[in-house]
Parts: structure tokens; C-alpha cells; sequence
């Protein structure tokens, strides 16, 4: 296949599954699987769309919180004096 639209420079992935020719209108490859990273979900055949909705066999866990950045890391006396300062103000 040979892209005419702009996506001349953009490279593919395989997905590990294709949707044929015949699948039914209406029907789409979906992810399934439970997580909150994209390494928690996997393609699968074409199935009926759930536009709009979550796909079935798929679920959603709460993301882990990023940590806040440690009050103890410094970067040399002006980082210090930057931080106190911030600290202070807030």
C-alpha cells in the first residue's frame, strides 16, 4: 500500500491482528485488556464498535500518582535558595 496523504514519512505497526474485508459494517479492531498503560491492553478482531463507550473486555484501573518532586533534592545554593523561596510564597 502505498500512502498518497501525507503519511509518506510516518512508519506503521503491526498490531498482531488485521480487520477483512468482510467484517460487517459497523465492526473495528478493538483493545481489550485492564489497566492504566497502554502495556495493559491488547488489539483484537474486529468487533462490533463501541463507539463512544468502553470496548468490551476492557477495563480501567486508577493511574499510579506520579510522586511529588522531593523537597530534599537540590540544585547547588541558588537552586536551594529558589526552592526555599517558592516554599515561602506558596
Amino acid at each position: 500500500m502505498t500512502a498518497n496523504n501525507g503519511a509518506e514519512e510516518m512508519t506503521s505497526t503491526d498490531i498482531g491482528v488485521v480487520e477483512l474485508s468482510t467484517s460487517p459494517s459497523g465492526f473495528s479492531l478493538q483493545l481489550a485488556g485492564f489497566g492504566s498503560l497502554s502495556g495493559d491492553f491488547f488489539w483484537t478482531p474486529a468487533k462490533l464498535n463501541s463507539f463512544g463507550g468502553i470496548n468490551p473486555g476492557q477495563g480501567f484501573s486508577a493511574p499510579v500518582p506520579t510522586p511529588e518532586p522531593s523537597t530534599l533534592l537540590l540544585f547547588g545554593v541558588a537552586g536551594a535558595a529558589l526552592l526555599l523561596r517558592k516554599q515561602l510564597t506558596s
